[in-house]
């Protein structure tokens, strides 16, 4: 069996690509990074690329934990930069 290795910044166990973390199962193997704690700064950041920034779209699937956090967090930080967030959701 060939193993089939990933790099996700999201949760892979509530993505559905493991079963767990001690014991992944199948095929499937990885890194997992948490990138949702960096969506302020991002934003900042593209805020100082384009200083007349107002509106920034961001496409997410609702029913991920963590790209739910990642636009709490985009939401939160756009008030402070004054960047209207967009939500616009897809399925999976």
């Amino acid at each position: 069996m060939v193993p089939i290795v990933f790099a996700v910044g999201s949760d892979p166990i509530s993505a559905g690509l493991v079963d767990g973390f001690a014991k992944p199962g199948g095929r499937l193997t990885g890194v997992h990074y948490l990138s949702s704690d960096l969506t302020a700064k991002r934003l900042e950041i593209l805020k100082e690329i384009l200083p007349k920034l107002h509106k920034a779209v961001t496409f997410y699937d609702p029913t991920n934990r963590t790209a739910a956090e990642a636009v709490k967090a985009a939401q939160e930080a756009g008030l402070q930069l004054k960047i209207e967030i967009v939500e616009r959701h897809i399925a999976p």
